[in-house]
């Protein structure tokens, strides 16, 4: 599993910054940096999963900038749908 600290690291490495995840997510950029710094934990498991998938995502090659500017106007359940659609096809 994936832990607190390493989400930021994850997030930047696919070339997303904390407010454009965070608007990608339809998150408050204070909300994001409590989940990156492990202050906020009620829906950590589904948030440690995106990060999995992102990272798993990113290891096989997937474009996850043009996803990302793919769903920023379409939200995030979008954006997860695309994310998990990436890895069915890889």
């Amino acid at each position: 599993m994936i832990e607190p600290e390493e989400m930021k690291l994850i997030r930047e490495k696919v070339g997303l910054s904390r407010q454009r995840f965070a608007a990608i997510l339809g998150l408050s950029v204070s909300t994001l940096h409590r989940w990156e710094h492990g202050f906020h934990t009620t829906s950590m498991p589904v948030f440690v999963a995106l990060y999995e998938a992102l990272e798993e995502c990113r290891k096989k090659g997937v474009d996850l900038r043009a996803l990302a500017a793919k769903n920023e106007t379409r939200g995030p359940l979008h954006f997860i749908h695309d994310v998990v659609e990436e890895l069915e096809c890889l």
